[in-house]
């Protein structure tokens, strides 16, 4: 009889950052019941260097699936779900209840294991703005960043700004550091979150990867509930947390009442605001603003 490798795919092969991240509390737990490290197959290898659960990584252009026909420890808890219901669910529990397993509040933590360490050329103290090119729904825009930059600025908190050259808003940061295009790997960005004194951010990939660091989080908030993607660390969401919330609570994109038509349950278009009042969900920047600037008095 052949034997087989316990192998997880990070399938379907669009899913982003956040999305690849919601898999490693799975894989750790899996290897640990397996007590064999797993191979991996993805488009993000980056997220699995180091891993001490993972052995071999494999990318979806090269690797045969057909060869794994068979194997009952070939898990792929993604390959038939299109992520129209996606804000909807906790993505991690979701990965290992499709993998036969469940995760216990303290095996819910995202571990990355960086290589190197933090870049000298960091401020001692700053803000990492997660100034993310978006649609509307996770997004102030280019003005109202800049905005924000100022008002930190003004208040004498450093900036550091990062992240790829055509994904983020390319502020003027008079006080601190504007990386944008300049880091190299995602060990890197970590060393870079990790060493911030706060992390502000709407809900996106690198959001979900900074909830592998000890940093503060601030979540600014959306139109989704805020718990499904929350970072789970020392086995608490809360530690080292906090949403900066706008005007409304309503959470219809985790609320199928707004999926709902008359043909069944469709997606609604993640541009537009469900209840046509503008996505108030969203805190303004002076409310951002002032919640950094109180907890940066604190520390």
């Amino acid at each position: 009889m052949k034997s087989f490798n316990p192998i997880i795919s990070t399938e379907p092969e669009w899913l982003g950052l956040g999305d690849v991240m919601w898999f490693l509390p799975t894989i750790k737990k899996l290897s640990l019941s397996l007590n064999q490290k797993l191979d991996v197959v993805t488009r993000y290898p980056q997220v699995f260097i180091n891993n001490p659960y993972v052995n071999q990584i494999f990318d979806f252009s090269t690797f045969d699936m057909q060869s794994q026909i068979g194997n009952q420890y070939f898990f792929r808890p993604f390959s038939n779900v299109d992520g129209m219901f996606w804000f909807t669910i906790n993505n991690r529990q979701s990965i290992a209840n499709n993998c036969r397993i469940s995760l216990l509040p303290h095996e819910e933590n995202i571990e990355f294991y960086p290589q190197g360490a933090a870049p000298e050329y960091l401020p001692h103290k700053y803000i990492y703005l997660n100034a993310s090119i978006r649609g509307v729904d996770r997004d102030f825009g280019q003005a109202s960043w800049q905005r924000l930059a100022d008002i930190l600025n003004e208040n004498n908190i450093p900036i550091v700004l990062e992240g790829p050259t055509n994904g983020t808003h390319n502020l003027n940061i008079k006080n601190g550091l504007n990386l944008i295009g300049k880091t190299n790997s995602l060990s890197e960005t970590w060393h870079v979150i990790n060493r911030s004194t706060a992390f502000v951010s709407f809900d996106t990939g690198i959001y979900v990867f900074a909830g592998s660091t000890q940093t503060q989080i601030f979540l600014i908030n959306s139109y989704f509930e805020d718990r499904w993607h929350r970072p789970c660390r020392q086995s608490s969401y809360d530690y080292k947390f906090s949403v900066i919330k706008g005007d409304c609570e309503e959470k219809c994109m985790s609320n199928l009442k707004y999926y709902k038509t008359d043909y069944g349950l469709y997606q609604f278009a993640v541009q537009n605001c469900p209840l046509q009042i503008g996505f108030k969900c969203i805190p303004s920047i002076e409310k951002v603003a002032k919640n950094i600037i109180d907890y940066w008095k604190t520390i």
